[in-house]
């Protein structure tokens, strides 16, 4: 590989590998800072979306009591099948105490970290290949035959 190539290639690696890792961090922080509340949600309808690509999204209205107030709110996450939600269905949720109305996503591994998931895993891939191929490869030493 030429070493210009090589550099350039690195330069990238050890800028987008350890800068998703960091970026990850501050996401997972900020959003389950963001998501400190929680409350017990009934599913009030199911709205349905299409793509552009004749694809359909379907997102869950939750309705829940904070305080003294009622709030009925479309979820963060959809889904692509109508049968992953029920009317009617009680589901935890969680969501930001400071704008209850905002988001709420199911309190659910999926729902909570799935979109961090990515970021981190891209990371930790782009650091392993920045260190394969930054880390020098031992040479073995030529012997000689003896005389």
């Amino acid at each position: 590989m030429n070493k210009a190539i090589k550099a350039v290639i690195l330069v990238l690696l050890f800028a987008a590998g350890p800068g998703m890792l960091v970026g990850w961090g501050f996401l997972l922080k900020s959003r389950s800072a963001n998501m400190s509340g929680r409350a017990s949600a009934e599913v009030i309808r199911i709205a349905e979306y299409s793509g552009s690509n004749h694809s359909r999204s379907y997102c869950p209205v939750y309705a829940f009591v904070h305080g003294d107030e009622r709030y009925q709110v479309e979820s963060g996450s959809c889904g692509n099948s109508e049968s992953d939600y029920q009317v009617g269905q009680l589901v935890d949720v969680r969501f930001d105490e400071s704008d209850p109305g905002d988001a709420v996503y199911a309190d659910t591994f999926g729902a909570v970290y799935g979109q961090t998931f990515p970021m981190l895993l891209g990371g930790v891939v782009m650091t392993a290949l920045f260190l394969f191929i930054a880390w020098p490869a031992k040479k073995k030493p030529v012997s000689r035959p003896s005389r």
